[in-house]
C-alpha cells in the first residue's frame, strides 16, 4: 500500500457514484445490459484519467497530458478488460443475487 491508494480510493469511490446515479435515474440503464457494459468500458477510462489526475497532483509532475497519454494504452485495455469481464460475470451474478433475495425473503 502507497501513496497512490488515494487515487484508487478516489477513482473507485466516483466510479461507484456515478453507477449509483444511472442506477437509480434511468429504469434503461438498469435493464440494459448494453448500456452497462458500456458505463463499464468508459469507467475504465475514467479510472485511468482521475489517477492520473491525482499522480500528478501528489507527485508534482509538471505536465498532465504527457503523463496521461503515455499511460492511455494501459487504460485502454483496462476498459476492455472491463467490458469484457461484466458481459461474463453480470449474468452469473444476477442469478446469484436473485437466489439470495428469494432464499431470504426480501420483495423485489
Amino acid at each position: 500500500m502507497g501513496i497512490w491508494t488515494i487515487a484508487q480510493i478516489l477513482s473507485f469511490a466516483v466510479i461507484i457514484c456515478l453507477m449509483a446515479l444511472f442506477s437509480r435515474a434511468s429504469s434503461l440503464f438498469r435493464q440494459s445490459l448494453l448500456l452497462q457494459v458500456i458505463f463499464s468500458i468508459c469507467a475504465g477510462f475514467l479510472y485511468g484519467f482521475i489517477m492520473a489526475c491525482v499522480d500528478v497532483t501528489i507527485y508534482g509532475i509538471p505536465q498532465f497530458w504527457p503523463y496521461y497519454l503515455s499511460g492511455f494504452s494501459f487504460d485502454f485495455l483496462h476498459a476492455i478488460g472491463n467490458g469484457g469481464f461484466y458481459l461474463i460475470l453480470s449474468p452469473i451474478f444476477r442469478r446469484l443475487f436473485l437466489k439470495i433475495i428469494k432464499k431470504e425473503g426480501h420483495v423485489t
